[in-house]
């Protein structure tokens, strides 16, 4: 997914539920992140990415890649939303 349409997103999300975090749990999207320095274990965001969140006043921090403990609540928490409330969603269309 293009880097604008993840700040458009994110920018609706924010909107629709009227306010902004502190923080932002992302993945290592290369639209989003840049690279990763191995020494300090920091992410590097993308630089439109990283004023986006300046001006916003939220702080972003990346998944560790290839650690599902990072992400697996929110993980899980996604997979409820598919199959409970979109799955729901897209029956009532189809009658």
């Amino acid at each position: 997914m293009p880097a604008g349409d993840w700040r458009e997103g994110i920018a609706g999300a924010f909107r629709r539920f009227g306010g902004v975090p502190r923080s932002l749990l992302i993945d290592n999207d290369g639209a989003l992140v840049i690279g990763r320095d191995e020494a300090t274990q920091t992410a590097r965001l993308h630089p439109a990415f990283a004023a986006f969140c300046r001006d916003f006043g939220v702080e972003a921090r990346v998944c560790r890649p290839y650690r599902a403990r990072t992400k697996g609540k929110t993980e899980s928490g996604v997979k409820y939303v598919k199959r409970n409330a979109i799955g729901r969603a897209r029956l009532r269309f189809i009658r």
